[in-house]
C-alpha cells in the first residue's frame, strides 16, 4: 500500500491502450470506463508499491519511433475476398501469409449485442470473418500484448494489428525480445468513439424501427453502390431482416466525421503523419485519381497501403502473388485521403456538450440539434433527386462547380 497516489499520464492524452494495466505484476490496474464510456486505468493503491513499470512503459511517457513510408494503391486479387472486406483486402492478404507460417493472428472482433469490441487470436483462415470491417470504436486489449510475447518467445509468427496507439503499447510492452516473426499492421485512424456512443445510436434505431437490434456494420458494400459509398451503417434485426442506411440519409457518420464524439486524446494523437509506428498501414484509398482504375475496381474496394519498414517491403513482395500493388505520389493524394496522414482532427467546440446531450435528448434528437446544416443539405438533395434524379443531380454539381 501506498499513501501517495499518482496518475500514470494525464487523462486527456490517455489512449486507453492497456499497456499500464498489463505490465504490473500485482494486477492492481483495472481498466474501467469513465462517464463517457472511454476506458482508462484505475489503480488499487491498497496493493500498489509505487514500482513505476506502468508509468515507464505508458506511450505517452514515452519517445516514439517512427519511420518513413511508402505509399501504394493496393487490393487483393479475389472479388470474393474483397466483398467480405472494408476496402482492398490488406489484412486478409497479411493474415493468410501469418497462417502458412502457422502463426497466430490478434484483431477486433466484437459482441454487437453487448456493443463490445476487443482484442482476440485466431490460428486459421475460417476465423478472419469475426475480425473483418472496421468498428469504429475503441477496441479492449485484455492480455493480448502479453500474449504476443510469450508467443514470439516460442518463435511463432505474430501478426497484431490495432490502432498506431495501440502498436506503439504493444512494442513498448515486448521490450527487448525479439520481434523478428512479428508484422504489425495499423489501421489509419480518424480517432475512436465509445461503446457508449454506439449504445445511444443503437437505442435511437431500436425506437424508430420498433424491434431489437442484435446487429451492425459500420461498413457495407451494397450491390448498387459497392466500395464508394461503403461509409454507411446496416442493422441487422431479431426477425433475421436488415436495413443499409443510404449513404446520404446514414445518422452515424455525420457525428463521427464532424470528430463530435471522440476520445481526447484523438484531438492530440501523436501518431499522425507520414512517419508510422508499424511495418504497415493500411486505409481507405478516398483520394485516389477515378480515372486511374476500372469502375469494377472502384466498386470491390481500393486500400491505401503504406509500407514503412524494411520487413513490410520483403513481405510485399512475397505477397505480390495475391496482392496488386502500384506506387503512388503520396504528396497529391494525402489531402484527400485522410487529416490523419498530417495531423490530429480539431476538436469541435460541440464535444464539451454532446455526452450531456445525449442523456438528456438521445443520439438523433443531439444530432440535428448540432449540426442542423448537414441534415438540412440532406434534404435538399434528397428534394432535388426527386426531380432530376441521382444521375441529373451528380451532373448538376459538376456544372456549378467549374
Amino acid at each position: 500500500m501506498i499513501t501517495e497516489q499518482f496518475e500514470i499520464c494525464n487523462k486527456e492524452l490517455c489512449t486507453g491502450c492497456g499497456a499500464c494495466a498489463q505490465i504490473c505484476a500485482l494486477n492492481c490496474i483495472l481498466m474501467t470506463a469513465d462517464d463517457e464510456g472511454f476506458i482508462y486505468p484505475a489503480i488499487d493503491f491498497n496493493r500498489c508499491i509505487s514500482c513505476n513499470k506502468c508509468r515507464k512503459i505508458c506511450p505517452v511517457n514515452s519517445p516514439v519511433t517512427k519511420t518513413p513510408s511508402q505509399f501504394y494503391m493496393a487490393w487483393h486479387n479475389s472479388s470474393d475476398v474483397l466483398l467480405k472486406s472494408s476496402s482492398g483486402g490488406i489484412f486478409t492478404s497479411l493474415a493468410n501469409y501469418i497462417f502458412e507460417k502457422k502463426g497466430v493472428v490478434f484483431g477486433v472482433a466484437q459482441n454487437p449485442e453487448k456493443v463490445y469490441a476487443y482484442h482476440v487470436a485466431i490460428e486459421n483462415a475460417d476465423s478472419l470473418d469475426k475480425l473483418r470491417k472496421s468498428k469504429y470504436y475503441q477496441s479492449d486489449t485484455l492480455l493480448v500484448y502479453k500474449e504476443v510475447k510469450n508467443l514470439l518467445a516460442q518463435g511463432r509468427w505474430v501478426l497484431f494489428t490495432g490502432t498506431a496507439c495501440q502498436i506503439v503499447a504493444l512494442q513498448n510492452v515486448l521490450g527487448n525480445i525479439c520481434k523478428d516473426t512479428l508484422v504489425t499492421m495499423d489501421v489509419l485512424c480518424h480517432g475512436i468513439t465509445s461503446s457508449k456512443v454506439i449504445r445511444y445510436y443503437l437505442a435511437d434505431m431500436e425506437n424508430i424501427f420498433g424491434k431489437h437490434i442484435v446487429g451492425f456494420d459500420f461498413r457495407a458494400k451494397t450491390p448498387r453502390f459497392g466500395w464508394a459509398k461503403s461509409t454507411k451503417v446496416r442493422l441487422h434485426f431479431s426477425d433475421n431482416k436488415m436495413y443499409t442506411y443510404s449513404y446520404e440519409e446514414d445518422l452515424f457518420f455525420p457525428g463521427f466525421n464532424k470528430n463530435l464524439f471522440l476520445r481526447e486524446s484523438c484531438y492530440h494523437c501523436s501518431y499522425c503523419g507520414t512517419q508510422r509506428v508499424s511495418d504497415f498501414t493500411a486505409a481507405d484509398f478516398w483520394g485516389i485519381n477515378r480515372n486511374s482504375v476500372s469502375k469494377e475496381q472502384l466498386y470491390n474496394g481500393i486500400s491505401l497501403l503504406l509500407v514503412n519498414t524494411e520487413k513490410g517491403n520483403h513481405i510485399k513482395a512475397d505477397l505480390s502473388d495475391v496482392l496488386y500493388t502500384r506506387m503512388v505520389d503520396a504528396e497529391n493524394l494525402i489531402p484527400k485521403t485522410s487529416l490523419a496522414l498530417t495531423r490530429p482532427c480539431d476538436r469541435p467546440k460541440e464535444r464539451d456538450i454532446i455526452f450531456s446531450m445525449f442523456a438528456r435528448c438521445g443520439y438523433v434528437e443531439t444530432l440535428h440539434k448540432l449540426i442542423p446544416q448537414h441534415f438540412k443539405k440532406v434534404r435538399k438533395k434528397k428534394y432535388i433527386t426527386t426531380i432530376i434524379g441521382e444521375r441529373g443531380y451528380q451532373l448538376l454539381k459538376m456544372v456549378l462547380h467549374k
